[in-house]
C-alpha cells in the first residue's frame, strides 16, 4: 500500500499484528546448529538449594535437554559457561547459533564477549513476541506441568520442585517425540546410544536406602533407612533421596515402594535367603518394593563398541515377579587391607523413630525431656497461626553419646538429645543475613596451655548446657512442632522463633554476640588477633576465658579467681563445672604440677582413627612416608578405598597435636580428588607410624623457655610434577610446638 493512501484513523483503530510464518526451511541436521535457551520463574517458594529460577538448554537437531537452577537471573553467564564447555567437549562440535529472547539477562556486554570469541551468533526475539523462541517456551510449559502432575500424585512438598523438574528432564530425554524420527529419542541422538530405562522409578515414592554394616546401630539394628525417591544424580550412577530426617543422599543399593507400603513386606517375605546378593553386585527385579541396582545402567548407557541394543530388549529379559536373578556384574575380590567403613561411629540413633522405640529409649526420653525443659525456660519459641506469606521450616532430633570427664577423674557416659533446626533450607536475605561466629584457634589454645605450665597458674574447664538457646534472634523465623512434643490442644499451630536454636544459621553468630557482651560487661576484653581469648586483670590476678562455641577454657593465677569467675558464669547460664580440664575438643591434658609438665596428646582419637580404618593390629613403622617418595595424580579415584576418610581423620591429629606429621599429610592431601593404590599405600605407612607412636604429643615445661623461637625451611623445586617448592615452619614456645605448617 502506498503512503498516500495509508488511513491514519484506520491504522489507529484497526492495526493487527503479522502472523507469525510457520516453520519452514527444513531442521538442523548436526547437533548444536541451534540451541534453544529460555529461563522459567520466579517460582513461588524457593527449592531446597535456595533457586528460584530455572533455564533450559535445548538442542533443536536431537531435542536434548540440560537444566540449570538460579537464584538470580545475573547467575545464568557463568551457567551457560559450563554449559557450554560440558556441551563442546562432549560433541566436539562447537554451536553456532543460540536462540533466547530479549530479556537483559541475555543481552549483557560480557555474554557478546562470549559470544565474539566463541564465534557463536545469538538470536534473540522481537520484543513481545514470545512466539519466535515458541520451541523453548513449549519445554518450559512442558517440565512445568510434569512436574506439577509428579509432585501432586505423591503430594511432594513444595520446595522440591527442582528436583522434580530435573527428573522430568531425564524422562524426556528418554523418550520419543513426534519432531524425531521414529524410534529414535534424544538420548540416541546426543550420545549415539540406545537409553537403558529399566532402573527408572516413579518420582515421589517412599523408599529405603540399604544401609552398610558401618551404619547400623548395633546387632539388631535397622539395616535400612526411610526417604522419598527426588531422582537420578547427573554426576553418578545411583538414586538421589531425601531421608525422614532432612538429609539428601546418593545411594546405589534402594528398596522402592511405589504403589504401596504394605506391598513391600510382602515382597520382602517371599524372597528366598539364598538368592540375594551382596550389596556391591546389587538386586534386580521387576517386582515393586525391589533393592535395586542403579549401576545397572551403566553398560546401556555407555556402550564403548557403539552397539545399538535397545532398552526393550533389556526389559526383556528381567525376570518375573516372584523371582530374583543375580546380577551379571563381576564380583570384584576385596581391594588390599580396606574395608569400605566411615570413621564415624553411629552408636546413637538417628531419627526420633529410632530413640523413642530402642533398647536405651529411657535414657532418650529423659535426655530430650531435658532439652525441651531448657527450651521452655529460655522461652525459645511461642505458638502462633500458620503464617500465609512465610515459609515453615522443620526441626529434627539429633543424638549423640558423649563420654565426659567428672570432676574426680571419672569417665561418665552421657545421652545428649538435641533439638537442631534444619537450617540446611534457610535462604540468605529471607531466613537470616549474617552467620559468621568465631572460635579460639588451635594454637591460641597451645599458647595459653604453655603459659598455664610456665607460671603454674590454675586451669579448668566449663561448657554450656544449652549454649545456641541464649542467643537473641532478629529474623522472623517459623518451625514445625517438633516430634514427640507436639502441643496436644494447638496441633496445627507453628512455633515462632523467639532465640536462637541449634541449626539455625544465625545461632552461632547470635550466641557469640551473647557471649561476649556479658564477658566484656564483667571487664574482659579481647586480644587480637584471637576474638574468642579474652583478658582480665583484678586486682593483680590474671583471668583468662578462652572460647570454642559452648566449651570454655578458664585460666587464673589463683583459684580463687576460678571460683570468682564461675560464679559469674553460673548466674547468668546454665552451666557444667568440669573441674580441671582433662579434654578440650579430643585433646587430651595430662599435668603433673609437682614437675611443673603439660602433656598434650591424641592418643584415644588415634586408636579411634586406626580400628574405623581396620589398621588396629597393624605392624607399627618408624617413620610417616619413604624418603624421596614422589607421588603422581591418579586418571581417576578408585571410590572403593577410603583415601579421603583417612586423609581427613589423620589431618585433624596432625592439627592438634602432631608436627611431625605436617608434611606426610601435606603431601598426601593433595591427592584427595585423584589417588589410586600407590596413594593408599602411602597413607597406610602413615597409619602405621601412628601406630608406633599414640604416645606422642606436645609436653610444656615450666622449666623451658617462653620466648617465642621459629624455624622455617624450604626445598628446592622437589615436586617434581609441578617443580613447586615445599615449605615448612615451627615455633616453639614453653618447650613444645604451639603452631606449625607444610605446604607447597
Amino acid at each position: 500500500m502506498a503512503v498516500k493512501d495509508v488511513c491514519e484513523p484506520c491504522v489507529y483503530g484497526k492495526a493487527a499484528l503479522t502472523p507469525m510464518p510457520s516453520a519452514g526451511g527444513g531442521r538442523v541436521t548436526k547437533r548444536l546448529q541451534l540451541v534453544h535457551l529460555d529461563l522459567g520463574g520466579p517460582m513461588s517458594e524457593p527449592s531446597c538449594g535456595g533457586a528460584l529460577y530455572f533455564g533450559t538448554f535445548s538442542d533443536d537437531f536431537s531435542r536434548w535437554t540440560d537444566v540449570i537452577f538460579l537464584q538470580k537471573k545475573s547467575d545464568l553467564l557463568s551457567e551457560y559457561k559450563k554449559w557450554l564447555t560440558k556441551a563442546q567437549l562432549h560433541t566436539g562440535i562447537k554451536i553456532k547459533i543460540l536462540r533466547s529472547n530479549n530479556g537483559c539477562e541475555y543481552a549483557s556486554n560480557a555474554f557478546k564477549a562470549l559470544h565474539d570469541e566463541s564465534g557463536t551468533t545469538h538470536q534473540t526475539t522481537v520484543p513481545d513476541t514470545p512466539q519466535k523462541n515458541g520451541a523453548a517456551e513449549r519445554l518450559n510449559r512442558v517440565l512445568v506441568e510434569m512436574a506439577r502432575t509428579m509432585m501432586r500424585h505423591k503430594d511432594v512438598d513444595q520446595d522440591l520442585w527442582a528436583d522434580a523438574i530435573e527428573t522430568a528432564v531425564y524422562i524426556k530425554n528418554r523418550v520419543t517425540s513426534r519432531e524425531l524420527p521414529v524410534g529414535k529419542t534424544p538420548f540416541d541422538l546426543w550420545t549415539g546410544n540406545k537409553p537403558n530405562v529399566s532402573h527408572m522409578r516413579v518420582f515421589g515414592s517412599t523408599c529405603w536406602i540399604v544401609l552398610h554394616k558401618s551404619h547400623i546401630d548395633g546387632t539388631f539394628g535397622d539395616k535400612a533407612a526411610k526417604g522419598v525417591f527426588l531422582g537420578y544424580p547427573d554426576d553418578s550412577k545411583a538414586y538421589k533421596v531425601i531421608l525422614d530426617d532432612g538429609m539428601v543422599v546418593k545411594a546405589r543399593s534402594v528398596v522402592f515402594a511405589e504403589t504401596n507400603i504394605s506391598e513391600v513386606a510382602e515382597v520382602a517375605q517371599e524372597l528366598p535367603g539364598d538368592e540375594v546378593v551382596a550389596v556391591e553386585t546389587g538386586l534386580r527385579s521387576a517386582s515393586d518394593g525391589e533393592d535395586v541396582d542403579a549401576d545397572k545402567d551403566d553398560k546401556d548407557d555407555k556402550q564403548d563398541d557403539g552397539s545399538d541394543k535397545s532398552a526393550d530388549d533389556n526389559q526383556g529379559s528381567g525376570c518375573s515377579q516372584d523371582t530374583l536373578r543375580r546380577s551379571g556384574r563381576a564380583r570384584r575380590p576385596p581391594v588390599e587391607y580396606w574395608r569400605p567403613v566411615s570413621l564415624v561411629a553411629h552408636e546413637a540413633p538417628t531419627t526420633y523413630v529410632q530413640a523413642v522405640q530402642g533398647q536405651e529409649s529411657a535414657k532418650w526420653r529423659i535426655a530430650m525431656d531435658e532439652e525441651m525443659e531448657a527450651i521452655r525456660k529460655n522461652k525459645t519459641w511461642r505458638l502462633t497461626d500458620r503464617p500465609a506469606s512465610r515459609r515453615v521450616l522443620k526441626g529434627k532430633w539429633v543424638y549423640k553419646i558423649k563420654n565426659e570427664v567428672e570432676k574426680n577423674g571419672n569417665i561418665m557416659t552421657r545421652h545428649k538429645a538435641r533439638l537442631c533446626f534444619m537450617g540446611n533450607r534457610q535462604i540468605k536475605g529471607l531466613d537470616f543475613n549474617e552467620s559468621f561466629a568465631p572460635v579460639a584457634k588451635f594454637a591460641t589454645i597451645r599458647c595459653i596451655l604453655a603459659m598455664t605450665a610456665a607460671n603454674g597458674w590454675e586451669l579448668h574447664q566449663m561448657n554450656f548446657r544449652t549454649a545456641f538457646l541464649n542467643g537473641d534472634l532478629d529474623e522472623e523465623v517459623y518451625m514445625e512442632q517438633p516430634d514427640g512434643y507436639v502441643d496436644p490442644t494447638y496441633p496445627d499451630k507453628v512455633s515462632r522463633l523467639l532465640q536462637a536454636l541449634y541449626g539455625l544459621k544465625q545461632a552461632p553468630k547470635m550466641w557469640y554476640s551473647k557471649l561476649d557482651d556479658f564477658l566484656k560487661s564483667r571487664g574482659f576484653y579481647n586480644i587480637d588477633p584471637d576474638a574468642c581469648l579474652y583478658l582480665l586483670m583484678d586486682d593483680g590476678e590474671i583471668i583468662i576465658v578462652l572460647v570454642y562455641v559452648d566449651d570454655r577454657l578458664l585460666v587464673a593465677s589463683s583459684l580463687a579467681a576460678i571460683y570468682k569467675i564461675k560464679d559469674a558464669l553460673h548466674k547468668r547460664f546454665e552451666m557444667n563445672d568440669l573441674g580441671e580440664a582433662k579434654v578440650i575438643l579430643g585433646l587430651e591434658i595430662r599435668r603433673d604440677k609437682a614437675s611443673g609438665t603439660l602433656k598434650l596428646s591424641q592418643g584415644k582419637y588415634a586408636a579411634q582413627v586406626l580400628e574405623k580404618l581396620g589398621m588396629a593390629k597393624c605392624n607399627p613403622i618408624g617413620t610417616p612416608l619413604e624418603v624421596g617418595l614422589q607421588l603422581f595424580k591418579a586418571d581417576e579415584s578408585d571410590e572403593a578405598l577410603p583415601y579421603r576418610e583417612a586423609v581427613g581423620s589423620l589431618m585433624y591429629l596432625m592439627v592438634g597435636t602432631r608436627p611431625d606429621l605436617a608434611f606426610a599429610i601435606g603431601k598426601l592431601s593433595r591427592f584427595v580428588s585423584c589417588y589410586s593404590k600407590e596413594h593408599c599405600a602411602a597413607i597406610k605407612r602413615v597409619l602405621r607410624y601412628v601406630k608406633g607412636s599414640m604416645d606422642k604429643g606436645l609436653v610444656f615445661d615450666k622449666n623451658s623457655s617462653c620466648v617465642l623461637q621459629g624455624f622455617s625451611d624450604a626445598d628446592w623445586a622437589g615436586d617434581h610434577e609441578t617443580r613447586r617448592s615445599t615449605m615448612g615452619f615451627t615455633f616453639i614456645f614453653g618447650g613444645a610446638a604451639v603452631s606449625w605448617n607444610s605446604k607447597l
